[in-house]
C-alpha cells in the first residue's frame, strides 16, 4: 500500500498566491533549494491519477475537511467544493496562466536544470573522494566505535576488534585506518555541504540557461579541485 502511494504521489512546487502548479522535481533536495530563491512559492507532495501529464497546466485543490477545521502550512491550497474527497489534495487541469506565472515557471526550470547538473557533479564527486559507502548509518556507527577507544590507554570498542580479527591486522592499525578514512570522508562531506549551499545561492540569483550553465559546469569545477570561485 505505501509503494503504491509513492508511485502515485508528485513533489510539486506551487505557487502559494495562486496555487498554479509551477514544476514538478524529481527529489525534495532539489525543491527545497528551488523554494529557498523565491518568495511565495513551496514544496507539496500530492497524489495523482493516471490522467496527469506534466506536459499540461495545473492548479492544486484543497478539499474541506469534513470537520472545517484550521488548515494547516503544508495544506494551503484553493477550495475545491465539489467532488470532495476528505484529506486529500486534488489537483485541477487549467487552459490558461497568466503572464507572470508563465515567466515563473521558465526560471523554476532553468534553475531545476542547473540543480539536477550541480547534484549530479556533487555525487561524482563524492563517489571519487569517499572512503565509506553513501550510508549515513555507517558513517554514525564507525563515529560512534571510534569515539569508544581510548588509543593511549590501549582501549579499543568491540566494532574495532571485529575490522581488526576480519582485515588481519593489529586492533591499534585497525583504528588508524578506520580513523584515517573516517576523517578523510568526514571532510569531504562538509565540502560538499558547503559547495551546495554555496551553488544553491548562485543559481537562486540567476535567471538564464547560460548563465546557470558557467555556474554549475565551470564554475563548480574551479571550485571543487582548485577550492575558490570568485562567483
Amino acid at each position: 500500500m505505501l509503494n503504491s502511494l509513492h508511485n502515485s504521489s508528485k513533489i510539486f512546487i506551487v505557487d502559494q498566491n495562486s496555487f498554479y502548479i509551477l514544476n514538478e522535481v524529481e527529489n525534495t533536495r532539489i525543491a527545497n533549494a528551488i523554494c529557498r530563491g523565491i518568495l511565495n512559492i513551496s514544496l507539496m507532495i500530492v497524489s495523482v491519477d493516471d490522467n496527469y501529464s506534466s506536459e499540461k497546466n495545473y492548479i492544486l485543490c484543497q478539499q474541506p475537511s469534513i470537520h472545517m477545521g484550521k488548515y494547516g502550512a503544508g495544506n494551503e491550497a484553493e477550495i475545491l467544493t465539489t467532488e470532495i474527497i476528505f484529506g486529500k489534495h486534488k489537483i485541477k487541469e487549467i487552459d490558461f496562466i497568466p503572464d507572470k506565472i508563465i515567466r515563473l515557471k521558465e526560471i523554476i526550470s532553468i534553475r531545476k536544470i542547473g540543480f539536477e547538473i550541480l547534484e549530479q557533479n556533487l555525487f561524482r564527486y563524492m563517489g571519487l573522494y569517499s572512503r565509506f559507502s553513501e550510508d549515513d548509518m555507517l558513517l554514525h556507527i564507525v563515529s560512534k566505535e571510534l569515539d569508544s577507544c581510548d588509543p593511549k590507554n590501549n582501549v579499543f570498542s568491540n566494532g574495532i576488534h571485529s575490522w581488526a580479527k576480519i582485515m588481519n591486522v593489529s586492533v591499534e592499525t585497525a583504528y588508524k585506518e578506520l580513523k584515517f578514512d573516517y576523517d578523510c570522508t568526514s571532510v569531504t562531506i562538509l565540502k560538499l555541504h558547503a559547495v551546495w549551499n554555496k551553488f544553491m545561492n548562485l543559481i537562486n540569483s540567476l535567471n538564464t540557461l547560460e548563465e546557470i550553465l558557467q555556474c554549475v559546469q565551470i564554475n563548480f569545477e574551479t571550485e571543487i579541485f582548485v577550492g575558490y570561485s570568485n562567483e
